[in-house]
């Protein structure tokens, strides 16, 4: 997975409607490590992007989707064993 591919996911998962810099997925990737949890993941998204324009969805049901955190992780080798 490549930074423009990282930056699309995140744009999508986000509901963003810029896509991150090439800086600010350098920046997101960077503060992850396998330790981070979901909720860390989304302060650390929230505190390096800019521009947090987003389009809003009345509902928007993400339980069968994909933790975008764990395709990250993994991507950047920075998954532990368990696959978390």
């Amino acid at each position: 997975m490549n930074q423009q591919d990282v930056a699309g996911l995140i744009r999508e998962h986000f509901n963003f409607v810029e896509t991150p810099t090439e800086s600010e997925v350098n920046e997101i990737v960077f503060r992850l490590s396998d330790k981070t949890t979901e909720q860390e993941f989304h302060e650390i998204v929230h505190d390096v992007v800019k521009n947090k324009t987003s389009y809003s969805f009345e509902s928007l049901d993400m339980s069968a989707s994909k933790s975008l955190l764990l395709q990250i992780k993994k991507a950047s080798g920075k998954s532990d064993s368990n696959g978390s």
